[in-house]
């Protein structure tokens, strides 16, 4: 009853409530017996925060977009959101020509580095359609991390790349 007692009086949590998850389920079942809501909403803000986000991954496609005019030029960068203490695996990637460029690059930047994901050049293409379409469409296990602003960033030339990925938890990423 002390911690309602201190609330009471600053209208704020004590420390020592917010840090300990049991104590803290202690004080919202008492604000609730007391129909306390200021505490009650207190401690629900306090219980959010403490209890670690929950452990999950999604699968998503995204396109990667050359420059519309000119071939020798990059595109309009797309941005990944990847949390803190989550990763972006690339699965799979495929080209698709769109302007009659030679060379066909997709690259990204994770933690300030710029590195290129996946080239391709034009000439090395076999003949008939379907070997084309295998030899595109590669698939990949590439992980790569948010950094501190949590965003990796893509651009390509040349080609538009569809890109398959999974973005979450390592744990939670189907062959991690």
């Amino acid at each position: 009853f002390a911690d309602v007692l201190s609330f009471m009086r600053t209208s704020r949590l004590p420390s020592a409530v917010e840090d300990d998850l049991h104590r803290l389920r202690d004080l919202k079942v008492e604000a609730e017996f007391l129909a306390y809501d200021a505490l009650l909403n207190a401690c629900e803000a306090a219980e959010a925060l403490a209890s670690p986000p929950e452990e999950t991954a999604e699968s998503r496609m995204f396109f990667v977009n050359p420059h519309e005019s000119e071939a020798e030029r990059w595109g309009e960068e797309v941005r990944i959101r990847v949390p803190k203490g989550q990763v972006l695996v690339i699965t799979q990637v495929t080209p698709t020509p769109t302007n009659n460029a030679l060379d066909w690059i997709l690259r990204a930047e994770s933690k300030e580095e710029l590195g290129v994901i996946a080239q391709y050049h034009a000439c090395t293409l076999p003949e008939d359609r379907q070997s084309q379409l295998e030899f595109l469409q590669r698939d990949m296990n590439l992980v790569l991390e948010g950094g501190d602003d949590e965003v990796v960033l893509f651009d390509a030339n040349g080609a538009e790349w569809s890109v398959l990925c999974w973005i979450g938890h390592p744990s939670k990423i189907p062959g991690l």
